[in-house]
């Protein structure tokens, strides 16, 4: 799959990463139909799903998750140390 496509498939089903490798159009509307559950629905599908299958659809809420709330922070700088010195402190004794 082309990198633009790629791109705009993550942007349609509004997804960081798509879990599998070259999708095909049945697996991308499955993907898309399962997003668009209410929670309650998608814990029902989970269920009964292999466990194959339940981990794929979790990786896939992970992928929404990350693109929702991206936890791309960067690395620890002085001003975090700074900031957050009880987060950042380190001793040898603990």
């Amino acid at each position: 799959m082309p990198d633009e496509e790629y791109e705009a498939l993550r942007d349609w089903l509004r997804v960081k990463y798509v879990p599998v490798d070259d999708p095909s159009g049945d697996v991308i509307l499955c993907f898309d139909d399962y997003l668009a559950l209410p929670l309650v629905d998608k814990r029902k599908a989970l269920q009964v799903m292999s466990d194959e299958d339940a981990e794929l659809f979790i990786g896939l809420e992970v992928a929404r998750a990350l693109y929702v709330d991206p936890v791309d922070r960067g690395g620890v700088t002085e001003a975090k140390v700074a900031k957050y010195p009880e987060r950042y402190r380190w001793s040898q004794d603990d």
